[in-house]
């Protein structure tokens, strides 16, 4: 007989520790939302976990063992009695974090900084079912699959970088990553109506998929004379916009270094915080730079959803595990074989 109070959980123990096993389901509370996870993703900050990063109060670690994950889809399978605007039965994704909306750095404009957010503190998605605030949820279109909804996490905070450096129709784009934040980049500035788009990887299949995606040109940062060739495409000036998805110093001070005077260069990536950069500061002055970091997403996530339909980001999801080979797929997106790498739980 099917044990209806357990459910099959991947949990992480300790660095490079994954393990699948059963835990009890989580009941919502009054103004909460059950649902049954149908697919997650493996993010970057879940690899970090992975590897033991600590990011401090910024992001917290969770205690473990703790189950992981935080992009996903699913449908909602139990209400809380408060629960207003969502039925059992409707097709869901959710932001991973809400806002309070009265702490100071709220009313200041900046609800990604929120002092008092709602996490999701009862487990992550790395599960068959999840419990999440009401406040968190968006239903998903019809238009729109359920795989494709679990990107809405990583989509929204891709937007939220893009809305940041002001992208405006025309400007030439060079992304240093390629990973599915760099890719999907990518893809919103060719929405936007970029003029030249080039993005930087060091695996070949990323950097097709990037072409596929939009980008004129996929770059080897290897093989390729990459200053040479920017400097070329764009009459001697260097790019408008500078993305930096990679996270790592040198991407952040090659974007530094070919960002047109007067331009933009946005850090995206996720950076170890242990690991510092050193940057020519005479570079600031002398090309008059502006920078702008990117955290999280803000008010972007209802957009997503309804851009999902007409991005064409289906090619992005290179791998989809079962749920019980948790690890497998962790290892599979370390390694930089997948680019987006998915996990079903459902």
């Amino acid at each position: 007989m099917t044990d209806t109070t357990q459910m099959r959980a991947a949990l992480l123990y300790g660095v490079g520790d994954i393990r699948v096993e059963d835990r009890p389901i989580p009941t919502p509370g009054p103004e909460d939302v059950q649902v049954a996870v149908k697919y997650t993703g493996v993010c970057g900050t879940d690899l970090h976990h992975f590897d033991g990063w600590d990011f401090g109060d910024v992001i917290s670690r969770p205690t473990p063992p703790s189950i992981l994950g935080h992009e996903f889809s699913g449908i909602i399978s139990a209400i809380g009695e408060s629960v207003t605007g969502f039925e059992v039965g409707d097709r869901v994704s959710a932001q991973p974090q809400v806002y309070c909306g009265n702490c100071d750095l709220c009313r200041r404009g900046s609800p990604n900084m929120c002092l008092n957010k709602i996490k999701l503190d009862r487990g992550g998605s790395w599960a068959e079912f999840i419990v999440v605030n009401q406040r968190s949820l968006f239903k998903v279109p019809d238009q729109v699959s359920l795989k494709l909804a679990a990107l809405s996490e990583p989509l929204g905070c891709s937007l939220r970088a893009v809305d940041r450096s002001e992208v405006e129709p025309g400007d030439n784009i060079f992304i240093a990553g390629g990973g599915s934040i760099g890719l999907m980049i990518a893809r919103l500035c060719r929405q936007m109506g970029a003029a030249k788009i080039f993005v930087s990887e060091p695996q070949e299949a990323r950097r097709r998929l990037a072409e596929q995606l939009g980008a004129d040109r996929g770059l080897d940062p290897f093989t390729d004379d990459i200053r040479e060739i920017l400097y070329a495409e764009t009459g001697g000036v260097g790019p408008d916009i500078c993305f930096e998805a990679a996270g790592i110093p040198q991407t952040a001070r090659q974007c530094v270094d070919l960002v047109r005077r007067g331009g933009t260069v946005a850090m995206m990536g996720v950076a170890n915080p242990e690991v510092s950069l050193e940057l020519n500061q005479f570079d600031f002055f002398a090309k008059e730079l502006t920078v702008k970091g990117s955290f999280l997403l803000v008010n972007t996530f209802p957009r997503c959803l309804d851009l999902m339909a007409h991005l064409g980001l289906d090619p992005l999801i290179t791998h989809t595990f079962p749920l019980e080979e948790a690890e497998k797929a962790v290892l599979t997106a370390k390694s930089g074989e997948g680019t987006k790498v998915m996990l079903k739980a459902g």
